[in-house]
């Protein structure tokens, strides 16, 4: 039998309006078998209609971050009828893109293949220096999913893209920055301040104008923006924030002062 650490879990902690989610499974790198994705998805399901303003998402101990699919689990002499490795890991980022709230990645240790897609899939990024990160199906011999490549390519770009995924080899501290893979890159014991001063800023703004922007970038940066229902959503938040009581309090605010 395989002890709860195997097996894994997902913890989630709401106070004051923040959610914390925390990948548990240290005995494998806090990776995903396919009873941990269907775990994180009903948690993060249940997080749509929380009254939260952030999310912050981390892994347990200080080794791992998210060694993404369980390299375990593959069968290559699986039917090819069945939904490949990464197939199955989509429904997490799938989740994650409904939550209406910024979500922040705190890569408390290393991020490998899947891991490094579920931190990109977040709006922020703050990591301590010396993690090690890498995307590695081409060294295992797997070639990724198409609409997973598709997101490096919209964040990073098709050449550093190819650098991190024909290559396997895992990025510098320098390179995590100045490619944009992580926003900041702090020592572990500033880990968690870094992380509350991006809730912080963004709990001080108009929630429906935080959605609504948050919304509205999904869209342009996937290049969705001009589809007609996508378009009506766009308005739909436009129209929902300028008739807000927020607006009008702020407004009055500024103005007073």
């Amino acid at each position: 039998m395989k002890s709860p650490s195997t097996k894994g879990r997902i913890e989630l902690q709401i106070s004051e309006q923040v959610a914390r989610l925390t990948i548990v499974r240290p005995a494998k790198r806090n990776s995903f078998d396919d009873r941990l994705i269907d775990l994180f998805v009903e948690v993060v399901e249940s997080l749509v209609n929380e009254d939260i303003r952030a999310v912050v998402l981390t892994g347990s101990g200080r080794d791992s971050f998210c060694a993404g699919y369980d390299i375990s689990c593959i069968d290559p002499d699986q039917s090819l009828d069945e939904p490949l490795p990464d197939v199955r890991f989509e429904r997490i980022i799938d989740a994650l893109k409904q939550i209406p709230v910024p979500v922040i990645a705190v890569l408390n240790g290393d991020a490998y293949g899947g891991g490094l897609d579920l931190a990109l899939s977040c709006d922020f990024r703050v990591a301590r220096r010396g993690i090690r990160v890498a995307m590695t199906p081409c060294r295992l011999g797997l070639v990724y999913s198409a609409s997973g490549i598709s997101r490096f390519v919209v964040r990073l770009g098709p050449q550093v893209t190819r650098r991190l995924f024909l290559t396997a080899l895992p990025f510098t501290d320098e390179q995590l920055l100045s490619y944009g893979i992580v926003d900041e890159l702090v020592e572990e014991a500033e880990l968690t301040a870094c992380a509350l001063r991006l809730v912080k800023a963004v709990a001080a703004n108009a929630p429906s104008a935080v959605s609504g922007t948050k919304y509205t970038i999904d869209q342009v940066e996937n290049g969705l923006a001009a589809k007609p229902d996508v378009k009506r959503q766009l308005e739909f938040h436009r129209y929902r924030a300028f008739s807000s009581p927020e607006l009008r309090h702020r407004l009055d605010t500024f103005k007073k002062k």
